[in-house]
Order: structure tokens, then C-alpha cells, then sequence
């Protein structure tokens, strides 16, 4: 299966493969009481670096299926992900899968909300001292500051100072 997924992989475009891949990556992805050996995770861990990939970040619970049961004879395993190459992470870094609560399956659902990265941050202002050996700059200052405001005092100054942010952007 690992080989069939490899030569399904496009070169140099943005993808995901996700779902129940009934292997773990890690030695801690599974809780019962016969512990995960390195043989264990060894075909899937040497698949997924030959792959070059990285897992989406997530949220909600860290084993994503369970068998169930009570007491000793339940399993709790990180078998559902999804793995991105560095093209999907290069473009929708911003996405993140939610892990849901199980229900009545015994795999947790995973949803990924297609969102549009937030492009509206707003960056304060920052004066550099080098404006300030600019020829235009005392102008631009005492131009900006001479604007006559009809506000309170302390308003008045802010508008000013809010308007010479503009113009020194």
C-alpha cells in the first residue's frame, strides 16, 4: 500500500493524504498494556520520511480510536491523521483539523475547515530615526501637524499623529 501511495504523489503540487492508516508513528500512539515495539512502527515511520511529510496541526483529543472497552482490555490508539507534503504546508499553513468526539464509532471524525488566512492584522506604527534624515521629512511634519482640528485638545493631537502615520506609510 505504502508504494502504491508513493507513486500516486504528484511532484510539485499541494496535497494531503488522511484517514485510518492502522499504523502508528510513534512509540506513545497506542495505550494498552502490550506497549508499541519499534517493529512495530518501522514500515510506516520509513514510508512517511521517504514521503517527506508532516502532520497538519490539530485539536481535540490526542488518540484518535478507541476499542471501547473497560478496564485493562481498552486500547486507545493515534491511528487517524492527516499528513501534508511541503507544498500544501507552503500554501494552507493556516488550516487545522479538528478532532470531534467519537459518538458512536470507534474513530474519532476529522474535519478541516477551508478558511482564508487572516490578511487584516493590524501592524502598529513604528517611526524609524533614519525618515528623520529624509529632505521632505520637517515638511511633511510641519504640514501634517499645521492642520487645524476641531476637537479637544488632547483628540486633536491624536488625529494629528494619526495622520502623519499615513503619510510617513
Amino acid at each position: 500500500m505504502w508504494k502504491k501511495i508513493h507513486s500516486l504523489a504528484p511532484g510539485k503540487q499541494p496535497w494531503l493524504i488522511s484517514g485510518d492508516f492502522n499504523a502508528m508513528l510513534t512509540l506513545q500512539d497506542r495505550i494498552f498494556k502490550v506497549p508499541v515495539t519499534l517493529a512495530d512502527i518501522h514500515d510506516f515511520v520509513e514510508w512517511y520520511h521517504n514521503m517527506y511529510l508532516t502532520e497538519i496541526p490539530w485539536r481535540g483529543e490526542y488518540f484518535t480510536w478507541t476499542n471501547k472497552q473497560q478496564g485493562d482490555d481498552r486500547v486507545r490508539s493515534r491511528l487517524d491523521i492527516t499528513h501534508r507534503n511541503d507544498y500544501w504546508m507552503m500554501q494552507y499553513d493556516h488550516l487545522i483539523v479538528n478532532y470531534e468526539d467519537p459518538f458512536i464509532s470507534y474513530h474519532a471524525p476529522m474535519l478541516i475547515p477551508i478558511t482564508q488566512p487572516t490578511t487584516n492584522i493590524k501592524v502598529p506604527f513604528r517611526f524609524f530615526n533614519v525618515w528623520a534624515d529624509h529632505t521632505e521629512f520637517h515638511h511633511i511634519v510641519v504640514e501634517g501637524w499645521n492642520q487645524s482640528q476641531i476637537r479637544r485638545r488632547m483628540k486633536s493631537i491624536w488625529y494629528k499623529l494619526k495622520d502623519l502615520k499615513i503619510r510617513f506609510k
